[in-house]
This record gives C-alpha cells, structure tokens and sequence, in this order.
C-alpha cells in the first residue's frame, strides 16, 4: 500500500465531516459494518506496533487466542501462530493457513509530532474513508491481522482447520517469515491476507534485498569563520515500489545526495550532517535535511551553480516530483 494507506468505510455517513471520535464513546468506527472486522481494527489501531516493536501486538494476539482456548504459539522474536479446529463438518478437511504481518508503516506528516514507539494510530474517518490523523494509517497489514482475527473468533463460519500465522518485521525485509518455524504448519494452502485488492489474488513475490554499507569517517572540529546552513529537499510525492514503481517518481535521499556532492566539489563545503528515514519498499517523499558549513557564506551557496542543478534534474528527470 502507499505510505498513506486508506481502508473503505462501507457505511457511506450522510455528512463528509472527519470524525475523530465515536458518537457514543465506543470508538470512531464503533457504527461500521461488518462490526467484528472493524472492531479488532480499531483496538489493534491503538497498539503501537511499527518494525522491531511488535511485542505489544503479539502478546494482544496471544491473550486474545487463549481466552478463547485456541492453541497458540509465540517465538522469541514475536511472530505468532494460532490453531483454530474446523467447525462442524470439516473437522477432517485440510487446514488453510492464513497469512498477515502485524508491524506497520511509521510516517508521520510534515510538522506532526508522533511518538509511534509509545502511540498508537489516531483514526478518523472522512466520508467514506478511514485514515490516520497526521500519519499513515496502517491498513497495512492492520486489515489482514483484523480479518484473521475476525474469523478466529466467529461461530457462524463454515471453515476446515485454520493455521494463523502472523508475522512481524514485514516492512523491513520480511525477517519474521525467514525466522519463523515453519515445521509448526501441517497446511499445504496458504492464503495471504497481506494484499490490497479483494477481487484479485495474488501469487508469487519476487522477493527484495536490503544492504548496509559501513564508510569510515573522520569528523573534525570545525574552524573558525564558517558560516552554517542547512539544505531541504521536500513536497514530493511517496509511493510503494509494488505499486508504484513505474511512476518513476524523484526519491529525497537522492536528490539530496546529488545536491551535496555538487557542493562539495565546487565549494570549501564540509558536511556535519545527513537526516534522512528508511523505509526500504517505499519512496522517500518527505523533508530530508542537511546541515553544512562553508568559509564561502551562504549566498555563494545560493548561487546558480549549474553543476548543482544539472544534478538534481538528473534525479528528478521524468519522474513525477
């Protein structure tokens, strides 16, 4: 999904006003139907829950499979699975594991303040859709973990023996699946809830690769008679290397780097900082920045200087800012 997420409210409002909190103080989506699904998206909504902080989540999961007397697994990295038996009639069937991830995406707007180790996501919805308040949203895989558990806990579905396997650090390099224990499954059929389209199913992945590259540096006290500055690359548009790669939209680490290698070889520039966020499968739209300092002053830096901007429509070329 793209960095701002957005989940279809099926019960159009007769007003397009945003709602941040339910009518009747049970919750913002407290009135949608079905109730059930919406329910568990509303109460795992306030758990935070980004990559390598699932722990909440996963012991939410847990409790709420005990509760229920569901046999339940949990590894030492939080993935969980839950065993539910096949109701009545299918109780021989072979089983079909369902699949979900329960880390999301953490983005928060331009001059939003969220702490989204310790906060959950604010919903609201906004005619026919639901969306976070100043963040992503999260429907990612929050849609897949509430369908789950939406069908783990009814009576009056029809279904063979279910294997529930949701797994965390999904959105970082899929490292939950690669620890789980897959021993722990006797399904041979998978049904991945992690997927945007309810008409369409989706089969096969073609995988993606992180990196880390460790560059030695040497930091300096800086001299006396520079003057600081700070650079911005912002107002981009984000957008999901599955979805939207073709897009071919700028990406702001990049052009950022353009710009400062640019300086560097053209002006007494040293660099004191670099702030940007990781997000592998996405494009970085937001304000990256930089901070500088150069003996030239920053009206040199200002300057047309031709190399510079050469460099950055290099970066930006066809793509759509």
């Amino acid at each position: 999904m793209s960095a701002h997420q957005t989940a279809t409210a099926h019960d159009r409002r007769p007003d397009a006003a945003a709602h941040s909190v339910g009518a009747d103080g049970t919750g913002v989506l407290a009135n949608l139907k079905p109730e059930v699904f919406f329910r568990y998206f509303e109460e795992i909504s306030r758990i935070p829950r980004g990559s390598y902080n699932e722990k909440q989540v996963s012991d939410y999961i847990a409790n709420f499979a005990r509760d229920r007397g569901l046999e339940c697994y949990q590894d030492d990295i939080y993935n969980i699975l839950v065993k539910k038996p096949g109701t009545i009639g299918y109780e021989n069937a072979s089983p079909v594991i369902f699949h979900g991830h329960t880390d999301i995406v953490c983005e928060s707007d331009e001059g939003v303040e969220h702490d989204f180790a310790k906060q959950g996501i604010k919903l609201r919805i906004d005619g026919d859709f639901i969306h976070g308040t100043g963040t992503t949203l999260g429907a990612d895989n929050t849609v897949g973990v509430a369908l789950a558990l939406s069908v783990l806990d009814s009576t009056d579905i029809p279904h063979p023996p279910l294997e529930v396997v949701l797994t965390v650090q999904e959105e970082v390099g899929k490292g939950g699946a690669q620890h789980f224990d897959a021993s722990r499954l006797t399904g041979r059929r998978l049904i991945d809830f992690n997927w945007h389209d309810p008409k369409s199913l989706f089969a096969g992945c073609a995988g993606d690769i992180s990196a880390r590259f460790r560059i030695p540096a040497e930091w300096q006290k800086a001299p006396a008679g520079l003057t600081a500055m700070r650079l911005f690359v912002k107002g981009l548009s984000s957008g999901h290397s599955e979805f939207d790669i073709h897009l071919e939209r700028a990406n702001a680490i990049v052009l950022l780097a353009r710009v400062l290698g640019a300086l560097l070889d053209d002006l007494p520039v040293r660099l004191a900082s670099v702030k940007g966020r990781r997000q592998p499968v996405r494009h970085s739209r937001r304000r990256r920045s930089s901070h500088v300092a150069s003996s030239s002053g920053p009206e040199a830096c200002k300057r047309d200087r031709p190399e510079c901007r050469r460099r950055y429509q290099e970066g930006v070329c066809s793509q759509r800012p």
